[in-house]
């Protein structure tokens, strides 16, 4: 069904799982490594998540190619590559290898939401956790204030919690009382016996969070900017769309009062500065077309 060493759907066969590795590798997000057997084969494999990068942090269109910073083919990637990256490389060999996944210490909570999804996916539970796991889960479920869903990402993230993916195929027949099949795959995930769980206690976690939340009150002016700026983009962006000349824009622009407080002069600037960008960029489509 699959072309050697694929466990994914070929839409391009240069795109090996040595390439998705890469991509995670170059662009700084992991640090992986192999453990092998006396004969050379690859018994089981570690990921220490650095980071994960943003939409925003991409700095090009998701479309846009990057080039990898050595010799490789294909040599260029773009973001969608790089979102499949993190769940196409744990599709190795299936039911004999084990991958160890943690989190980098220190590593910034703000994860995009198809990463969360990856999480899901790939991520243990909190009933894979031991007893005292579980009670210091809790409290962190209870006090933290991070929104739904992302509670338990950042609970192991943060506490460097380390575990283990396996997976294998399996025949599913996914409509009851319908005689079709589906090739499907099983993820198992386990906690990894020898974590000192003595790493992970209440105090600390209390403590943590008194930090966290102090450093997010201490910037949240910072924040709510940041939160504006890019939901007048999207407003600007959408009041913008169907004008078709430049005098339009403008006077689209002059109806379309910026939602910044009038003293933030930078967020005033940004604002401008876009609609600028805009009004370049479409006019120049329309002159292409004319």
């Amino acid at each position: 069904m699959f072309p050697q060493d694929f466990h994914y759907p070929p839409i391009d066969t240069t795109k090996t799982r040595i390439f998705y590795e890469f991509i995670l590798v170059d662009t700084d997000s992991v640090e992986i490594s192999h453990t092998q057997d006396n004969n050379g084969h690859i018994m089981y494999s570690k990921i220490k998540i650095i980071q994960v990068i943003t939409p925003q942090e991409w700095n090009k269109p998701l479309h846009g190619k990057k080039s990898f910073s050595r010799s490789f083919n294909p040599q260029h990637y773009s973001y969608y590559d790089y979102i499949d990256a993190w769940s196409h490389i744990l599709y190795f060999i299936p039911k004999k290898h084990s991958w160890f996944i943690w989190f980098k210490k220190g590593i910034p909570l703000k994860f995009p939401k198809w990463f969360i999804k990856w999480f899901v996916d790939f991520g243990p539970l909190p009933s894979i956790f031991p007893a005292e796991i579980k009670e210091v889960y809790t409290y962190f479920r209870e006090h933290s204030t991070f929104v739904p869903g992302y509670r338990l990402i950042s609970f192991v993230a943060s506490q460097c919690i380390t575990w283990i993916v396996a997976w294998d195929y399996a025949i599913t027949q996914p409509y009851e009382g319908v005689e079709i099949k589906s090739l499907s795959r099983r993820i198992r995930i386990k906690w990894w016996r020898k974590f000192n769980t003595k790493l992970v206690q209440k105090e600390k976690i209390k403590e943590w969070l008194q930090i966290t939340q102090a450093q997010t009150e201490e910037h949240p002016q910072r924040i709510n900017e940041e939160s504006l700026f890019l939901s007048e983009k999207q407003r600007v962006m959408a009041a913008l769309a169907s004008a078709s000349l430049k005098e339009e824009f403008e006077r689209t622009l002059k109806i379309q009062p910026p939602y910044m407080d009038p003293m933030k002069t930078v967020q005033k600037q940004n604002h401008h500065h876009l609609v600028r960008i805009l009004i370049w960029m479409t006019c120049k489509k329309k002159s292409h077309k004319a």
